[in-house]
């Protein structure tokens, strides 16, 4: 990720039935940052190391979890 002006630039991949993979440009204000277009939104709360969160949009919320590795 690279943080310039408060907008957050991004690449999210996700491996399972189906590979997503995706870049985005989202808003980081203090220690959330969100992004989304009309049909997902994510909303991610950063605790130190941590990420903390939900994308909304779908048949049902994904609660999300993210660990910052070394």
């Amino acid at each position: 990720m690279e943080v310039s002006a408060g907008k957050v630039y991004g690449r999210v991949r996700q491996e399972g039935v189906q590979t997503t993979d995706f870049k985005f440009v989202g808003k980081l204000e203090e220690n959330v940052l969100s992004w989304g277009g009309e049909r997902f939104q994510t909303s991610l709360t950063i605790y130190g190391e941590q990420m903390k969160g939900t994308r909304f949009g779908g048949q049902r919320p994904w609660l999300i979890t993210l660990q910052k590795n070394r």
